[in-house]
Order: structure tokens, then sequence, then C-alpha cells
């Protein structure tokens, strides 16, 4: 996983990025999947960054489909061939395997087709955010939104565009605010960014997304245990309670 971050250290894009080489005398060749909104715009930013180097940077998002294959009672294959590739997703194992095929290519894996919305429910459930919807633009910091949770962050690595921000709440700061799952007390129309509040009305965070009563927040790590309340456009509040993900460290304050 790899986030594209902005100049002040702040969320672009989150990508998910597959080695197609599937042998060493072919070139070198990557795939970046990313929100289907984003890809224009995201595409449009790598070529700034191309100068001279004999790099093609173009959409493929005609050539090939994306596939989920959830937890189930055995492990599909992880391969990389002519066809396409599954692996198991490189953010957390329990979001199964992430598969991608060229397109008019059957799956050939023993599962039970489902919905968009049985994955989406599945990511909000175990607190993973993906795409402008759950990380808007230039919104958050990688450190907020867990990419360093979901191997999205290395913190040995060089010089990046964002580094300064990155680094330095790693080594010296504490996350205050973090993604997280959230559950409704029924299924409501919350608007993207209402704000969350607590009993006593303290601005306490930001609703991002939902899928019936599972959704994602941006939430204070101070108030995450407190009962949560989001507003609808009637005005009629809606409760939420805020859970900590298993897959956390002990100590999720720090980076």
């Amino acid at each position: 996983m790899a986030g594209r971050l902005g100049l002040c250290g702040r969320v672009l894009y989150d990508i998910l990025m597959y080695n197609l080489q599937s042998n060493p005398d072919s070139p070198p060749s990557l795939l970046l999947e990313c929100d289907h909104t984003a890809v224009p715009s995201l595409i449009k930013l790598l070529k700034m960054y191309k100068i001279r180097k004999k790099v093609d940077i173009c959409s493929v998002a005609d050539e090939y489909t994306v596939w989920a294959l959830l937890p189930g009672t055995s492990d599909p294959p992880v391969f990389v061939s002519d066809t396409g590739l599954s692996v198991i997703d490189p953010r957390l194992p329990d979001l199964g395997n992430r598969v991608v095929l060229k397109s008019g290519t059957n799956l050939v894996f023993d599962c039970v087709e489902g919905t968009s919305e049985d994955y989406h429910t599945h990511r909000y459930q175990l607190g993973v955010g993906e795409g402008v919807n759950d990380l808007p633009t230039g919104n958050c910091t990688p450190l907020e939104c867990n990419l360093a949770f979901l191997n999205g962050v290395s913190f040995d690595k060089g010089c990046y565009v964002g580094q300064e921000l990155t680094a330095r709440t790693h080594h010296t700061g504490v996350i205050r605010k973090r993604l997280m799952p959230v559950t409704l007390d029924r299924p409501a129309s919350l608007e993207a960014g209402s704000t969350l509040t607590n009993e006593k009305g303290k601005n306490v965070g930001k609703f991002r997304h939902a899928q019936g009563v599972h959704g994602i927040a941006l939430v204070r790590l101070a108030h995450s245990q407190e009962k949560l309340y989001c507003k609808q456009d009637s005005g009629e509040e809606v409760g939420l309670k805020a859970e900590t993900p298993k897959w956390w460290p002990q100590d999720p304050q720090q980076a």
C-alpha cells in the first residue's frame, strides 16, 4: 500500500501497488489501484514528476477488473501471471485477497459472488478507510488514517513529498485523532464531513461514510469511548459508538 501526499503532508490519494513483472526477462511494470474518480488527477500528478524518465503512465481502467475475496474457509491461491494476479491484501490480512484480472478473464475461485456493499460493510467493520469518500483529498494525515498500521508508511525511506510532517509527528508527536469504525444506532442519511459531538456537545470528530449501520469516522481518541452523536439534515440526532480495531497496536496514540 502507499499514499500520495501533498506538500503539506496530507493524503491526496490512497493507492494499492502491484508488481506485474511475472518473470525476470519481462520489462518492469507496476499497476496502481486507486479510487476510480481519482484516476485522471493522479495520472496528471504522476506525469508532473516524470521529468525525463522513460516511463509510460496511462490509465488501464478498461483493461482490468478488481475483485476482493473476503476471508472464508479456505485460502485462495497467490499468483502473478499474464492474465492478472492474486495477492493477500497488502493492507490487512483480514481484508482477504485482492484479485486483479484482465477484463474478460473468468474468476476461477471457489467462492460466492457478493456485492460491493458486502465489501464496504466488511471494510467498515474492520475500520479500514479507502478512497476519496473515507479519505477526502487533503483532509487528513497518513498517520490519522492509519496508513502506518496498514503498510502504507515507511519511516526508513528517504526524502518524499510530505515527509517532514509525517516524520516529525512520528518521532516527536502524538496522534490525537484517527479513523475508527463506528456503529450507528440505526441506518441514517448522514452527510460526509458532519461533526460528531459527545453528550456535552463538544466537537470530537468528523463522520466520513457508512454502509447500513456500519461506518467510519475520524474520532478524537480521548473521546472515542464516549457516546457520540451526529445530526442528520433534518436536525435529528443519530447515536454512534466507536470501536478500537483489534489490529491496532496497544497504544494507538503513538504513530
